[in-house]
């Protein structure tokens, strides 16, 4: 029973192993066809019979990419890997690798606040006043606080 598991564990690896190798395939056979301020944003998900899902970092890219994807599946008949695809499903992840500034904000610290001249100050002061929320009308006063 226990060898039985195993080799079902080991074809099931196996194909997982089979599909990473494709989507490997196909970000690589892509990306030469992607301008290049797009491709670091764009990411081969899944391979879906005759359909290319892509993940995106935002709704930008993602627009940018629906303009351009006639044009992509055109090129595409031009290389064996990439003919089978006769439509492309972009979603939006943000959350993902594909967003390098997500990456930076992650380690980078935070700057200190750059001091305000005296007219903004008096301005956020003013803004503070005829606010009623104390929580914002706090934060208001700690802005203005911080001037030349």
């Amino acid at each position: 029973m226990a060898n039985h598991c195993l080799g079902v564990v080991g074809v099931g690896l196996k194909a997982i192993l089979t599909k990473a190798s494709l989507l490997d395939r196909l970000q690589t056979q892509l990306e030469p066809y992607l301008e290049s301020h797009i491709r670091p944003y764009c990411l081969v998900a899944n391979q879906i019979g005759s359909t290319l899902v892509l993940l995106v970092s935002n709704g930008a890219i993602a627009t940018a990419l629906r303009f351009q994807q006639h044009s992509l599946l055109q090129r595409f008949q031009g290389n064996a890997d990439l003919s089978a695809i006769k439509a492309i499903t972009i979603k939006v992840s943000p959350f993902s690798r594909l967003n390098p500034l997500l990456e930076e904000k992650e380690t980078a610290m935070p700057s200190p606040m750059a001091p305000l001249s005296k007219e903004s100050a008096t301005a956020m002061q003013q803004a503070a006043k005829d606010i009623s929320d104390p929580a914002l009308k706090a934060i208001l006063q700690r802005i203005a606080a911080h001037t030349h």
